[in-house]
């Protein structure tokens, strides 16, 4: 992560100097293509970690199954990374890296009956980051909704058979290792940062 905060800062200072404005406007990077595809048979959902999280690599899906038929109804992964964000709020733990996330869902995703009560939100308690140490960082996304538009942002309400993408703004200290998603109903996911 030292690596990739590093060569981000430097953007992100170079950036700033810029302007990252057009007419008084941000400038925001533009969302990537879809790339998730999910199987149509169950699988191994993954080895489950310290945290209580399943272990991934970074822009690999982490797959969730109705927990009757085994089918898998929803896949969620990180799949890029902007150090080049326009965000009036100064950071706390270090700096400002926002993580495009795709999320889809299968014909099998029924909000209610495949989630209970629980819609899959993407909120700032939902998130987590650790460090190299494995230490959780202190409030990883605090400030999604004053600097992410909601247009940017991924979809909140799922429904049967969708694909979506939006970035999601962590503030992380250099010595970030891994970003998390941690849904309501337990489980979740850890991508190890690149």
């Amino acid at each position: 992560m030292k690596k990739v905060l590093s060569v981000t800062l430097a953007f992100t200072a170079s950036a700033v100097l810029a302007g990252c404005t057009i007419g008084g406007e941000p400038v925001y990077p533009e969302l990537p293509n879809p790339t998730i595809q999910i199987p149509d048979t169950p699988g191994q959902l993954g080895e489950v970690n310290d945290h209580g999280l399943v272990e991934k690599d970074f822009g690999e899906p982490g797959f969730s199954s109705d927990p009757e038929t085994s089918e898998r109804i929803l896949a969620l992964a990180p799949i890029s990374i902007s150090g080049d964000w326009p965000c009036d709020v100064p950071s706390v733990n270090g700096a400002y890296l926002a993580f495009a996330f795709e999320i889809k869902t299968t014909p099998a995703f029924h909000p209610v009956h495949s989630l209970g009560e629980d819609s899959f939100q993407f909120t700032d308690g939902t998130f987590e980051a650790f460090a190299d140490d494995g230490t959780a960082v202190d409030t990883p996304v605090p400030n999604q909704s004053q600097c992410v538009p909601s247009h940017l942002s991924p979809p909140q309400d799922l429904v049967t058979n969708q694909s979506g993408i939006g970035w999601v703004l962590f503030d992380l200290p250099e010595d970030a290792a891994s970003i998390a998603y941690i849904p309501s109903w337990g489980g979740g996911w850890e991508w190890q940062l690149p």
